[in-house]
């Protein structure tokens, strides 16, 4: 008697990403950007960019506090990290910061 072997109809696959064709260091860009090199829908260009734009936000966040934490002006460190004054705000809400006192004023 022959052996049957069952094959399922659409087996899983796993995608891998080459780090390299990742250029930009906004994490909202990430994902157009895998779309556009691969060909890739959206859910799953998401999915496999999932870290990397964790650990972007984080490193902005990061690079936003340290600046703060020196008395940089809110606007400023806004423009430095890619946010805008209200997205500044909403992340550090409630957090106070020392500020730089301008001379002669």
């Amino acid at each position: 008697m022959a052996e049957i072997f069952i094959v399922p109809l659409n087996p899983a696959r796993k995608a891998a990403l080459d780090p390299a064709i990742i250029t930009t260091t906004r994490p909202t860009a990430v994902v157009k950007q895998v779309m556009r090199a691969t060909g890739m829908n959206p859910t799953t260009a998401a999915r496999l960019t999932k870290g990397l734009r964790a650990d972007l936000r984080q490193r902005r966040q990061q690079q936003a506090r340290l600046m703060l934490e020196a008395g940089a002006p809110r606007a400023e460190v806004a423009e430095a990290v890619g946010l805008s004054l209200s997205q500044l705000g909403v992340l550090f809400a409630g957090q106070k910061f020392r500020r730089r006192r301008r001379l002669g004023g």
